[in-house]
């Protein structure tokens, strides 16, 4: 009897002490540790120049910074930072203003996010020294554009903190659709900076900071549910961000209250694209394997896999000044003689034949209607070669030469190209094929230094959607929305136009219609009037939507925002303790 009293004692004991450690989580048990391919090796780290180069930016700055509102999947827009906002007419001065309050939140640091981060980040969007495409996405806010062109300071912008958590916003006067703005805020492009720590990678005499990871030698600031631990050109290593929502501030709160995973870890030692990852997932050394980039082969390799569309176009952009491609009809028929159906089966997954300018799944108008559905599709699938060659007599060309240039680390790409090639030869043109690395297109992108300089040549970006609706996808293309340096000293004034060159009186004058339209069923149409000008000028040739996918193991409760960014806060891993690695 007293040996099993003991027994009792002692199995009562132990359990008491598993459950004073959480039914058997050590106290040194930060959660789960995953082992993943979550993106390609981004070259910049400045989460707001998000609109060209690869559509994988989004899946890393997803993580890491939050903005005032989120749209999810399903396109319903939530709160993100924001935690109540109101809007109402101020007689005062005649105007509509918008006011959000703040979550009670904080950078990566443990200093509070408050509405400070919010007028820096815009502001410096805004600069009329800077290249940023995010800018007209601001221009709803009194003196915005005038800002942007160096007509006023940027201390009368109508963007100011009243109170540490709670950011003023006020509109021009002719702007009235603010719950359309709202979710304009979503965008990821508008995010928070806070001025001492960005002000440092912007600024060249910091030596040690750079947006760049090639030189950068400080991780920058986060305000997501996660932060950078450590950059390397081997690993990005990212971790729960306990200053996240504000867990740290309560002690009795688990530190996984709000983010499960404790890191999520890519390591790049075995190559830096998923078709080098793709035997370390068979093997079960990672658990998560983005394919977005994949070959056809790598994906079929990885078994049972999820994809869905992302607001992204894989895009061939033309130089317009070029002499070659002066001609909208030369452009428009290097566009409709491609077979578009075609070249959607060479990406081996579930991407769709492009039908516009505009990606699927974006915004018409707030009422539940789809941009593309409404517009239908703006090309013959199959292609149209005798159209083609009509186009080309009456621009009077033969054929020429010219150089098209691809991502040569994603194998769909050069297929698509010599598919191209094969197509405008029978045209009468010789097409240069040049495959480059990842990096040269983000940097060329970001600078748009390889752009709008004569010569005649085509270039192959993903096209980012930035807005839930088609207005980021459109405006770009004028001079005046482009959001390039503005030099009053120049001839041109705009010192950089849109990323191809193009430049056309009307359709600045169709973009005005959409920026100032006093209500969402005129943007909408002046949006459709823009998009098939674009289709008839072919500054850019575009292929097809592109998809997220990806495989994993041993996860559940991944979720995807509308944008393409992964969201692993919520994210459960399966006998996690079995993979957490040796101290």
């Amino acid at each position: 009897m007293k040996k099993a009293s003991a027994l009792v004692l002692a199995i009562i004991m132990i359990c008491s002490a598993l459950l004073l450690t959480g039914c058997g989580k050590s106290s040194e048990d930060k959660g789960a540790v995953i082992q993943m391919y979550l993106s390609t090796f981004p070259s910049n780290l400045d989460p707001t120049a998000a609109a060209y180069g690869s559509a994988d930016n989004a899946k890393l700055f997803g993580l890491l910074y939050e903005g005032l509102f989120t749209i999810n999947e399903k396109g319903e827009l939530k709160k993100g930072v924001a935690a109540d906002y109101k809007y109402f007419a101020d007689v005062r001065d005649d105007s509509m203003k918008l006011e959000i309050a703040l979550k009670n939140t904080k950078w990566s640091d443990g200093i509070a996010v408050d509405a400070e981060d919010f007028v820096y980040a815009w502001s410096r969007i805004l600069s009329s020294e800077a290249d940023n495409p995010a800018a007209p996405l601001l221009y709803p806010i009194k003196n915005a554009r005038k800002v942007k062109e160096g007509e006023c300071s940027i201390n009368d912008l109508g963007v100011c903190a009243v109170k540490d958590n709670v950011l003023q916003i006020t509109f021009e006067k002719d702007f009235t659709n603010i719950e359309y703005f709202i979710r304009r805020l979503a965008s990821p492009a508008l995010v928070p900076l806070r001025e001492e720590s960005a002000g440092k990678f912007d600024n060249d005499e910091y030596s040690e900071y750079s947006w760049q990871t090639s030189s950068t030698k400080v991780i920058p600031l986060t305000n997501g549910a996660f932060k950078y631990k450590n950059i390397t050109e081997n690993e990005i290593v990212l971790e729960r961000n306990l200053h996240y929502e504000n867990v740290s501030e309560v002690k009795e709160n688990p530190v996984d209250k709000v983010v499960k995973p404790y890191q999520l870890i890519t390591a790049y030692s075995e190559g830096a694209l998923a078709d080098d990852q793709i035997d370390r997932f068979l093997n079960g050394e990672i658990f998560y394997i983005n394919l977005s980039e994949a070959s056809a082969e790598t994906i079929k390799k990885a078994g049972k896999t999820q994809s869905s569309l992302v607001p992204s176009v894989y895009t061939y952009f033309f130089d317009t000044t070029s002499r070659l491609f002066s001609d909208a009809k030369v452009r428009q028929a290097l566009s409709i003689a491609l077979d578009r159906d075609y070249i959607n089966s060479l990406t081996g997954r579930n991407t769709n034949a492009a039908q516009g300018i505009v990606p699927f799944n974006v915004d018409d108008t707030v009422k539940k209607t789809e941009f593309r559905k409404e517009a239908g599709n703006m090309f013959a699938p199959k292609g149209d070669i005798e159209k083609a060659k009509e186009l080309l007599a009456e621009a009077k060309v033969s054929g020429g030469s010219f150089t098209l240039e691809y991502n040569k680390e994603r194998s769909y790409e050069a297929e698509i190209a010599e598919y191209a090639k094969s197509v405008w030869k029978d045209l009468g043109f010789t097409v240069t094929l040049s495959g480059k690395n990842s990096k040269y297109f983000y940097a060329l992108a970001s600078e748009k230094s390889a752009f709008a300089t004569g010569d005649a040549k085509l270039i192959a970006l993903d096209f980012q959607c930035l807005t839930p609706d088609a207005y980021s996808m459109l405006v770009g293309f004028s001079k005046k929305y482009a959001g390039g340096k503005y030099d009053p000293e120049s001839e041109e004034k705009y010192t950089k136009l849109n990323i191809t060159g193009y430049d056309s009186e009307e359709y600045d004058a169709i973009c005005d219609a959409i920026v100032y339209a006093s209500n969402i069923k005129d943007r909408a149409e002046a949006m459709h009037e823009a998009e098939k000008k674009l289709i008839e000028d072919s500054p850019v040739i575009p292929l097809f939507n592109n998809a997220d996918v990806y495989a994993s193991k041993e996860l559940k409760k991944i979720k995807t925002d509308f944008f393409g960014a992964k969201i692993f806060k919520d994210t459960k891993m399966n006998n996690y303790r079995k993979y957490l690695p040796a101290e």
